[in-house]
């Protein structure tokens, strides 16, 4: 009985170690994608949009915003943290593994 419980132990660990060295790619981009999304809250604090779809098909998603992602109104660059609640973008960017939308383009 030591023997399984020390080779489980052994197991575990090794999952946890291979978990942690792996993390890097877990945030690779799974799918592209592009839509239009109603904004429903600016997280400035976790870089990051509150998203529902435009046609209310689905719930809340989150667009990831980070210094590649390039924002444009009306054809002019501009922060996104012009965005407000309310506004409708269209995204262009990749879905991660936990579903969330790594933007590369935002207009709006």
């Amino acid at each position: 009985m030591k023997k399984i419980n020390g080779a489980l132990v052994i197991v575990v660990s090794i999952s946890i170690i291979a978990s942690l060295l792996l993390q890097g790619i877990a945030f690779a981009q799974l799918v592209v994608t592009e839509g239009k999304y109603k904004v429903s809250k600016v997280d400035k604090g976790k870089s990051r949009l509150e998203v529902t779809n435009t046609d209310g098909t689905s719930g809340i998603s989150y667009v990831l915003v980070d210094g590649s992602t390039k924002v444009y109104n009306n054809g002019r660059q501009v922060s996104w943290t012009s965005i407000k609640v309310g506004t409708i973008i269209t995204v262009k960017g990749g879905t991660t593994w936990d579903l969330k939308i790594k933007a590369k383009e935002i207009k709006f």
